[in-house]
């Protein structure tokens, strides 16, 4: 069943989740009617219970004041309408027996004009009465105290409620209250009169009914109230829920389209972002992707074109060479097998920077990092290639004064090969009697290292695509003074690998300065 359930849609699980709402809320709803209807029994005794004890009163006074002992004469033989009777004389005139001796209230005028008891959905001018054997009268069985009826109900069943009747201390009588049949009538009533309208009967003083067709009433009323609900949440679901339960599944939709041309290679679709929600995160994080994606499947494009010119020119030189040298156009001398020769270092170059990027791609380009000392290295830079600069007209110089002995945790070896490759750079490409700057210097925690060169100079623009892997400014770089434009991209992971950072910025001689920074580790 879990199974079944997590292969169902989105929207259909929405809707079950909606409707098993509903359902568990109008279970609640039931069992809180159950408790109400129970409720309302334990009332309608607590109620009956009161209006036995005001007659146990009234009948114990009257009793008192008849003057004949052991006689209930003045009930006349009908103790319903001796009851009724009682009721109609308090009408209109000051109540004399509110309460009797052991201050149990007497009879009560009911509210001619107030407010009257009634149940959901009905108003006192159309609640029907109770039919005349419903009334409390009818129920009522007045007994002498050797357990024998005097009037009453007589019909022989368990009573609901009994209680005795005193006078001066001796019990005189007991009165019962009996329970309504399984129709919801009084029990019989045995040829005595009862009530014969509703404005007889202590039912009428209350305005409660302590009688099956006021519990039904009520229950009808609470049943209402529950259909109701019922109708009112379903109808909350058809307007808001399922519609709300389309909209997401609608937007995850979308989602799934847009992975599925991912998957096949369509980069180019975006997704429309509504709100700020998950699914609205989710769409941006998703487009995010896709130009991600899109970039580096371009990225790829290029430098797989571009790998290919790189390898395509020194091996067809090669080849052409080696065909003319077979055809005897060309003699294998010494320079023709030196101009060979350097055609092969350069391919072997590029292959060799190529397998340096793709271990660092691979977090695989091994680093042996000991405490070195920075000024050292550069001293030992910049010593490599005076005789190059020299031979360039170059002026090549280093300034460590503001750099001290500072000792730095790194690859003496790769530190060595990015201060080659950048002062190899400026070599090649800065103009005859120009000048190149080598300095060092440390400052707030901060290793600085700045290789400033004068013109020629490239745009603002060109100056963050220096370090990108074969990009080349055509207008200084070209294949008389080599250089495959993967050198900075080598120099930028070198630098990476030691925490530190680098970047181009125009400098003043004229041309470029790359600057590194290194952290001091404390």
């Amino acid at each position: 069943m879990l199974k079944l359930f997590y292969n169902l849609s989105i929207y259909t699980k929405l809707t079950l989740a909606l409707l098993s709402s509903v359902l568990m809320v109008s279970l609640a709803l039931l069992l809180f009617l159950q408790s109400s209807v129970n409720s309302f029994d334990s009332y309608l005794q607590n109620i009956d219970a009161l209006l036995m004890q005001e007659v146990v009163t009234e009948l114990e006074t009257h009793y008192a004041d008849s003057g004949e002992e052991g006689s209930w004469d003045f009930l006349n033989g009908d103790l319903a309408r001796w009851i009724t009777q009682q009721r109609r004389n308090l009408r209109g005139s000051e109540p004399s027996r509110n309460a009797s001796q052991n201050g149990t209230p007497g009879f009560r005028e009911p509210p001619q004009n107030g407010p009257q008891t009634r149940f959901p959905g009905e108003s006192n001018a159309n609640r029907p009465a109770p039919p005349p054997n419903q009334s409390f009268e009818s129920r009522l069985t007045l007994r002498n105290p050797t357990g024998d009826i005097e009037m009453g109900n007589t019909q022989v069943v368990e009573p609901e409620q009994v209680l005795p009747l005193y006078h001066e201390g001796e019990l005189i009588g007991q009165l019962e209250l009996l329970p309504f049949d399984n129709e919801g009538r009084s029990p019989t009533p045995g040829g005595q009169g009862f009530g014969a309208n509703r404005d007889t009967g202590i039912f009428a003083l209350t305005g409660y009914g302590s009688d099956p067709d006021s519990r039904n009433r009520f229950l009808t009323g609470q049943t209402r109230i529950f259909l109701g609900l019922m109708l009112i949440s379903i109808t909350v679901i058809l307007l808001l829920g399922l519609p709300l339960a389309n909209y997401f599944n609608r937007r995850i939709k979308h989602l799934y389209n847009g992975a599925t041309l991912l998957s096949q290679g369509d980069y180019s679709h975006r997704i429309k972002v509504d709100g700020q929600d998950e699914l609205a995160r989710l769409s941006t994080t998703f487009n995010y992707l896709a130009d991600v994606l899109q970039k580096n499947r371009d990225s790829q494009q290029v430098w797989m074109s571009n790998i290919s010119h790189e390898l395509r020119t020194p091996l067809g030189l090669l080849k052409g060479e080696l065909e003319a040298i077979q055809d005897g156009i060309r003699q294998p001398d010494k320079d023709e097998i030196a101009m060979l020769w350097n055609e092969v270092e350069q391919i072997n170059r590029l292959v060799n920077d190529l397998f340096i990027l793709s271990l660092s791609d691979l977090g695989a380009l091994d680093y042996h990092k000991e405490e070195v000392e920075l000024g050292d290295i550069l001293k030992e830079a910049v010593a490599a290639f005076q005789e190059i600069a020299r031979q360039h007209s170059l002026n090549l110089h280093l300034d460590i004064a503001a750099l001290g002995n500072v000792n730095i945790f790194a690859d003496r070896q790769r530190l060595l090969q990015l201060l080659f490759n950048l002062i190899q750079n400026s070599t090649k490409y800065t103009a005859k009697g120009g000048e190149i700057a080598v300095k060092g210097s440390c400052t707030n925690k901060v290793l600085s290292i700045t290789i400033s060169d004068s013109a020629p100079n490239v745009t603002q623009a060109q100056l963050p695509l220096l370090f990108e892997r074969l990009y080349r400014v055509e207008q200084s770089r070209n294949r008389t003074t080599g250089g495959a434009g993967l050198g900075l991209s080598i120099c930028k992971t070198i630098v990476e690998a030691h925490h530190g950072t680098i970047e181009a910025k125009h400098s003043e001689l004229g041309g470029i300065s790359i600057i590194i920074q290194f952290p001091i580790q404390s």
